[in-house]
This record gives structure tokens, C-alpha cells and sequence, in this order.
């Protein structure tokens, strides 16, 4: 069995099997399969190379994002017009008339409303109040305004509006993978993915709401990820955590109504954790922002109502001038009446499809399918820290989707825009279900290229418009050329 030496025996089975031999017991310890990387936590000095080399990758994001903005020529789309015409509007009298700006070249629009005979932005009043604010400090220090120098003035706006916030997501996202992701791969993949390969990255240059959404998405995910794993160890559930993730939930759903489903999830799995600090701390910080959405819209509008929901009446089908308004007579993608297995073929594999022109979250889709098995089976020692987050993330991206299905009239695949962009706010939450997939699939040695070639090709795609996502998607351009479709 062993060989003597120094007067001890030195055994030739392995320690583990020398215990078992010995006692003639079971190793208690779980033995990690193919499938489900150790969970026994690496140690710091482990660490060092993922955090230098995940600063890198943020900053290398950074700088792309950065200077696709610098290129991006503002005031392209009809979306970014009536956003930056609330924005004048507010900066030069203080209101929200847009009809003063009616026939001045590069400032006329498609998105607004007439009420009493003045025009106003579809658009709700939170985001270009919020613009306003940073704009009026910006005109202050350089000089230029939205009249006179369009193009440096809203790109140094947008450079605080939308690079700060992403910066921050980038971030906290970096922050929680150290803890929670058990591989470089892991950590890599998720990271390069919100990184690099969304459609975030096409609509930070430009005006909207969609990248505000997905950033706050991202920065209410963290904490509540954080909170939930507290709340089954019994670690942290710190008060500033639970206030964090209820403002920022609110502020998703204020960029984007049915996040409003997202912010729900975030109460529950907060009530459950700790009920006592979710009232005192959960509730006045969601509270923050759909109060000030509220205010916003009633001092635009006059009413709680935004005048987007108006959508089909009189204030957004009129004649003005003898000429009737854009919506009476819609063209292309806004007259488009798809049925509905075609409008959800489209959405998910056809010209503006989640998986078509995103691969890698074919990817996503697989983890969450994979984070229900443990739920079906004994084996609790293998189950991942964000494998719940991952089933729940599933059945809100279907709830969503599903949502939008039911919209077809006046939610044509979004528009005239390079992806389905109702839905870029859910990206940082599908970025995160890649983690456990892929702490699972680390030995698996095709694993790695795989995700690597989706990646890459998530990240073209993301790219190949850049930086105005204000046109129709690659792909579509390529059905159309080929006669597949006709809009």
C-alpha cells in the first residue's frame, strides 16, 4: 500500500481516495462534472489578471463609443429632431413648443403632436428636461448653442448623457463578475459582449431613450443581484443597495413603459430578502423618479398622460397649413401590417431579428434553458449564482416580447432603425445569462470558439452602421435587394 520513509508511510492512492479507503466512507466534498465548474471560490491573487484586463477592455470600449460620437452627425433622424427640438425649446424659452422650428432646415419632424394649435414632441419630457439641464452648462463653457453649433453642442451633451451612464454600467457589471462569475471566459464573454456587441453600442451616439433604459437596466440588475445572494447566505442586503435598485428600476421603466414589468421583479426579489428595509428604502427611491416623470409630463402635456399614448387621435392625425401630418398617411415600416407569425419570425430570426443580428444571444437563450435544469433535479451543489436571474430573465424577455406582439399597429419593429430597438434596454440582463452558461461549458473544449465566433459576429453587426443607427438594418437591405421583402 506504501513505502516507508523517515518512519512514516508514504501513500501512492490519491489523498481523496486514501480517505475513502481508509474510512470506508463517502468524501463528503461534491466532485465537479464536466458541466459545472468548481463553486469553491478563487482566490484574489487569481483575480489580478481579470481585473487589469477587464479595465482594458472597458477603456478600449470607451474610446470606440467615444469616437464614434465625434463622427456621428447629429440631427439625422426624425426621432433625434424632436428630442433636441424639446431641448432648444426648453434652453432658449422654457417651454415645450416645437412650432417654431417648423421650417428650419435640419429641424422639422414627423414625430409630434398638435394640441391647440401648437406642436410638441412625441417624446416624453423627462429625458430632454434631463438633456436641458446638461445642455444650458455646456452652452455656458463653450459657448455654442443648439441653434448656432448643433454639431459640437450635442455632441459633447450626449458624451455626458449617454458615455457616463454606460461607463458606470460597464462597471458595476465588472465589479459583480469578479464575485459571482467563476472563470475568466465567464467574465470575458459576458463583459466583451455588453461591451462591444449590443445594440447599445449603435445608439450611443444619438438622442433617445433606449440606451438610457438599458444602462439603468444594468445598474439596478447589479444590486439586485447582489441583494438576492445576500438574502441566501445571509451576507449583505444593505440599505444603500436596496435604494439603489429601486431608483434605478424606476428610472428603466420611466425610459421604457414596460420595464415597468422589470421594476416589479425588483420589488418582489427585494420584499423577499428583507421586507422592512425594502419599504423604507426601496419605495422613496423608486418613488424619485416616477414622481419626477410625472411632473415632467404634466408640465408638457397638462395631463399624467404622455402624448405618445395618444397614439391614432386627432393629436397626432391633423392638417396643419393644408398639409396632413406624417401619421395620417404612414409610409414603409410605419404602414407595414405584418400578420403575426411574421411579425414574430421578424423580430426574432427575420430583418430585425434579436438572434439574427445579435448571434450571441442565441447563446443567452441556451443559458436560460440550462439555468432550468437545476430546478428539475437534487444537484443544489451545482447550481450557479445567477442561474435564478437567468430564469428570470427568460420570462421577462418573453413577457416583453409578447407585449410587443400585441402592438403591431404603431410598433413596427421600431422603424427605421438598425435593430429591434424596444427591446436594447433587456441587453445588459441577457449579457449576464451568458456568465453561468459558460462557467458550465468552460471544459467543454468547442465551448470557446463557438462563443467567440458569435461574438465577433454580434459585434460586426453591432458596428457595420455605426454611428447612425437611424436606418434599416444590414439585413433588411439585403432582403430587400434579393426581392425577398418589399415595404
Amino acid at each position: 500500500m506504501g513505502e516507508a520513509e523517515g518512519g512514516r508511510t508514504r501513500s501512492r492512492l490519491p489523498a481523496g481516495r486514501l480517505s475513502r479507503h481508509c474510512s470506508g466512507m463517502r468524501d463528503p466534498r461534491p466532485v465537479p462534472d464536466a458541466d459545472s465548474p468548481s463553486a469553491v471560490p478563487l482566490p484574489p491573487a487569481a483575480l489580478h489578471g481579470w481585473r487589469a484586463g477587464s479595465l482594458v477592455l472597458i477603456a478600449l470600449s470607451l474610446g470606440l463609443h467615444v469616437a464614434a460620437s465625434v463622427r456621428a452627425e447629429p440631427l439625422r433622424s426624425a426621432n433625434d429632431r424632436s428630442r433636441w427640438a424639446t431641448v432648444r425649446a426648453l434652453t432658449e424659452r422654457g417651454d415645450f413648443r416645437i412650432d417654431p422650428y417648423e421650417f428650419q432646415p435640419r429641424w422639422s419632424t414627423i414625430d409630434q403632436v398638435q394640441v391647440d394649435g401648437n406642436l410638441y414632441s412625441t417624446k416624453p419630457a423627462l429625458l430632454p428636461i434631463t438633456a436641458a439641464a446638461i445642455s444650458l452648462p455646456v452652452e455656458a463653457v463653450t459657448g455654442w448653442n443648439l441653434a448656432k453649433n448643433p454639431e459640437p453642442h450635442t455632441r459633447w451633451t450626449l458624451l455626458i448623457l449617454n458615455l457616463l451612464p454606460f461607463a458606470a454600467a460597464l462597471l458595476a457589471v465588472r465589479n459583480l463578475l469578479s464575485d459571482v462569475a467563476r472563470t475568466d471566459l465567464a467574465r470575458y464573454l459576458t463583459l466583451g459582449t455588453l461591451g462591444f456587441a449590443t445594440a447599445i453600442s449603435a445608439f450611443l451616439p444619438v438622442f433617445n431613450n433606449h440606451t438610457i433604459a438599458a444602462c439603468c437596466c444594468a445598474l439596478a440588475a447589479v444590486p439586485l443581484i447582489r441583494i438576492r445572494r445576500g438574502a441566501q447566505t445571509g451576507g449583505d442586503r444593505s440599505e444603500w443597495r436596496i435604494a439603489a435598485a429601486g431608483f434605478f428600476a424606476a428610472l428603466t421603466a420611466c425610459n421604457e413603459l414596460p420595464a415597468g414589468l422589470f421594476g416589479l421583479a425588483a420589488l418582489a426579489v427585494c420584499l423577499r430578502a428583507d421586507w422592512k428595509r425594502t419599504l423604507i428604502w426601496f419605495a422613496p427611491a423608486a418613488a424619485v423618479p416616477v414622481l419626477l416623470f410625472a411632473a415632467a409630463t404634466l408640465w408638457q402635456t397638462g395631463s399624467l398622460k404622455p402624448f405618445y399614448m395618444s397614439y391614432g387621435s386627432e393629436t397626432y392625425e391633423f392638417i396643419r397649413n393644408g398639409q396632413p401630418s406624417y401619421w395620417m398617411h404612414p409610409t414603409g415600416l410605419d404602414a407595414a401590417r405584418d400578420g403575426f407569425w411574421t411579425y414574430l419570425f421578424h423580430c426574432t430570426f427575420g430583418h430585425h431579428g434579436i438572434f439574427s443580428l445579435t448571434p450571441i444571444w442565441l447563446l443567452a437563450g441556451w443559458a436560460w434553458m440550462h439555468s432550468l435544469r437545476p430546478l428539475f433535479t437534487k444537484s443544489a451543489d451545482k447550481r450557479h449564482p445567477l442561474a435564478g436571474f437567468a430564469v428570470v430573465t427568460g420570462l421577462l424577455s418573453v413577457a416583453i416580447l409578447a407585449f410587443y406582439l400585441t402592438r403591431t399597429e404603431n410598433y413596427n419593429y421600431g422603424g427605421r432603425s438598425v435593430a429591434l430597438r424596444w427591446m436594447i434596454w433587456l441587453a445588459p440582463l441577457w449579457a449576464l445569462c451568458l456568465a453561468p452558461l459558460a462557467d458550465a461549458m468552460e471544459r467543454r473544449r468547442w465551448f470557446a470558439p463557438l462563443a467567440a465566433t458569435l461574438l465577433a459576429l454580434s459585434a460586426t453587426s453591432a458596428w457595420l452602421d455605426a454611428p447612425d443607427p437611424w436606418q434599416n438594418p444590414w439585413l433588411m437591405r439585403a432582403m430587400e435587394e434579393r426581392g425577398w421583402i418589399d415595404y
